[in-house]
């Protein structure tokens, strides 16, 4: 499964411009490092800062965030972030970046990657609500 996800990635990496031999060094890497933080995009559209405040008032073990293939007509590539707390309906929160998506969306096709809501941020002095996330590989 390691060398499967390191091979993966590497592919998806020497797709974005990089040399085959520098992305398999940096996917070897980003597996290694076992976490890869990132932000949900997004995050402005509908109701999606209402859902963030009612969200922040919850502890984040409450929180379960599903990642799902979406492809549409802007990005091919697409991965939905959906949220569910204590095992509430999903609430589609945002998307993984276009940059993010590109390279991890093989992984989530496959169901080999987990996401894992960090923090909600802002809200204060009226500045918008985002969402984090960290992935990680399954084994």
């Amino acid at each position: 499964m390691l060398k499967s996800a390191v091979m993966t990635l590497g592919n998806s990496l020497y797709k974005q411009g990089m040399d085959r031999s520098q992305a398999l060094k940096n996917a070897w890497r980003m597996v290694k490092q076992g976490h890869f933080y990132t932000k949900i995009a997004g995050v402005t559209y509908g109701t999606r800062q209402v859902a963030l405040g009612r969200l922040k008032r919850y502890n984040l073990e409450e929180v379960k965030a599903y990642l799902v293939r979406e492809p549409n007509w802007v990005d091919s590539n697409a991965v939905a972030v959906m949220i569910s707390v204590n095992g509430s309906r999903q609430y589609k929160l945002g998307y993984l970046s276009k940059e993010t998506a590109a390279v991890w969306y093989r992984l989530v096709e496959r169901n080999c990657l987990d996401a894992t809501m960090v923090k909600v941020t802002g809200g204060t002095d009226k500045k918008k609500y985002g969402a984090n996330l960290a992935l990680c590989l399954v084994a």
